[in-house]
């Protein structure tokens, strides 16, 4: 009975010890929020769309580079709403209606907080 006592005592220590993925914790802290850092968050994660557009559109202009103020809102529901692209100095109306177009179906998790308006500054520029 006793190294049945050590053995549970062992598991539960071991366990307690074990890593965890801050990342997972901190994404389930911010979920539902429209804090700062949550929608920074979950933009970082979508981002890489704007980018691989931007890749796919150098095959055919290999000197093609820019930037422009991304403004979106986030509504309630999580949705993206009004995406516009200000100030762009990006010579290219098809990736701009490719970006307008993908940054549309981004998902934000769901809030009861207002809808909020997000204003990111984005720089396509080649790689050396």
């Amino acid at each position: 009975m006793k190294m049945f006592y050590i053995l549970i005592l062992s598991a539960l220590i071991f366990v307690s010890c074990a890593p965890r993925e801050p990342n997972v914790i901190w994404e389930s802290a911010l979920v539902g929020t429209r804090m700062p850092d949550s929608i920074r968050y979950y933009f970082d994660i979508q981002k890489d769309t704007i980018q691989k557009l931007y890749k796919s559109r150098l095959y055919i202009n290999p000197d093609l580079q820019g930037n422009f103020i991304l403004r979106f809102m986030v509504m309630k529901s999580g949705e993206i709403d009004y995406v516009f692209l200000d100030s762009c100095k990006l010579d290219d109306d098809l990736l701009q209606s490719q970006i307008r177009l993908a940054v549309q179906d981004w998902l934000f998790p769901p809030s009861e907080e207002d809808s909020i308006e997000v204003i990111v500054p984005i720089y396509l520029l080649q790689e050396e």
